[in-house]
């Protein structure tokens, strides 16, 4: 089986490395491939990036990528529900979903009114936020009015291996 490995912080480098091993292996015509994730999350951009290439590349070549969760938070949770036909997950891992963040730059926004100025910071919170409510929806996570109460409450949502599975996010721990 051939295996791709995303660990560590998720940044534009980080990112290129794990696109750039997904994509030579689905162009040697390989039809299963799993990409392990151990990562806390990192950048939104990168991560936004990843999504959209991953799922376009997977459709093209109609490769079965299984996605092994090892750790998955914050954005790199939302990569592991975004991406492959299935989902795996370890024992005792879990997946910390992550409502965003914004990290702003003084010139990002008017110190007297508080706006945001800068159009490209809202553009990628707003590519974020969609991305996880599509998330949400695709597992039900946002009809429970429990699991929706937290997540708004504390801005995170703890998934364990057990409830992962009860929820029918992943097919199996291993």
């Amino acid at each position: 089986m051939n295996s791709v490995l995303l660990s560590g912080p998720i940044d534009r480098e980080r990112a290129n490395i794990v696109l750039n091993d997904l994509k030579m292996t689905m162009k040697e015509g390989v039809r299963e491939i799993t990409l392990e994730i151990d990562s806390d999350g990192g950048e939104t951009s990168a991560t936004l990036d990843m999504i959209s290439k991953i799922n376009a590349w997977q459709e093209y070549w109609g490769v079965n990528l299984v996605v092994l969760i090892k750790n998955a938070k914050s954005s790199a949770a939302l990569l592991a529900l975004s991406v492959g036909s299935s989902k795996k997950i370890e024992k005792f891992a879990e997946i910390t979903l992550h409502r965003g963040e914004l990290h702003l730059q003084a010139s990002d926004f008017d110190r007297e009114t508080g706006v945001i100025t800068n159009p490209e910071v809202m553009k990628i919170f707003d590519a974020y936020t969609a991305e996880l409510g599509k998330v949400l929806s695709k597992y039900g996570l946002s009809q429970n009015k429990r699991i929706m109460a937290v997540l708004y409450a504390t801005d995170w949502l703890v998934l364990t291996d057990e409830s992962c599975l009860h929820l029918g996010i992943v097919s199996e721990i291993v």
